[in-house]
């Protein structure tokens, strides 16, 4: 699977993104496709959500708490802490209405969120995946799908670069060019051979 900067090319389109989540049998899968595959938020972000982190209908993401989890326990620039990739991590997203009842009942039952870790994470996407026929999937496509979204919905790359915690307005500006390189051609196509 292609790293940063390439998975925009693994991106689902919208008939594979409704079938994974159609494929989602639990609270933890629907939260988890929710917040990486519609929202965007990292898989470390998705995996550390608790109920702190929720205020009235809105994500905030901290750029900084306390962590107790293998991976934060084991860090060596900042033990027990949890803190997003780089600065531009520290956001707010809405609750989005597919989003809002599964969290809801996932955090009244766990107000620590899905209590799992990123390779946990990895597998369960797989696992959805498997379910849909959409496979092999990872949760960073899932992030790739939903910048791909938000550049086809017309967001300008400060508005894509804020809601996905980029800090490099290029990357932004890259997926907006591939999306509507993608949209563009596909339309040129049809109207040069209609039928």
């Amino acid at each position: 699977m292609a790293k940063r900067g390439r998975t925009e090319k693994y991106a689902l389109t919208p008939d594979q993104l409704a079938a994974v989540w159609k494929a989602c049998v639990t609270d933890a899968d629907k939260v988890l496709i929710a917040l990486t595959g519609l929202l965007g938020m990292r898989v470390s972000e998705a995996t550390h959500l608790n109920a702190t982190w929720i205020r009235g209908d809105r994500i905030y993401i901290p750029d900084d708490m306390p962590c107790s989890c293998s991976s934060c326990a084991r860090s060596r620039a900042h033990p027990y802490r949890w803190r997003p990739k780089n600065k531009a991590g520290a956001r707010e997203l809405p609750v989005i209405p597919q989003l809002r009842k599964p969290l809801g009942r996932l955090l009244q039952q766990s107000p620590k969120g899905l209590g799992i870790s990123r390779a946990m994470a990895h597998k369960r996407v797989l696992a959805i995946s498997k379910r849909s026929g959409v496979a092999p999937l990872f949760p960073h496509v899932l992030r790739a799908t939903a910048a791909t979204n938000f550049s086809r919905a017309g967001m300008s790359a400060q508005q894509l670069c804020y809601t996905m915690g980029w800090s490099e307005i290029e990357i932004g500006s890259h997926y907006i060019q591939i999306a509507q390189a993608k949209d563009g051609s596909a339309a040129m196509i049809s109207r040069m051979f209609p039928g």
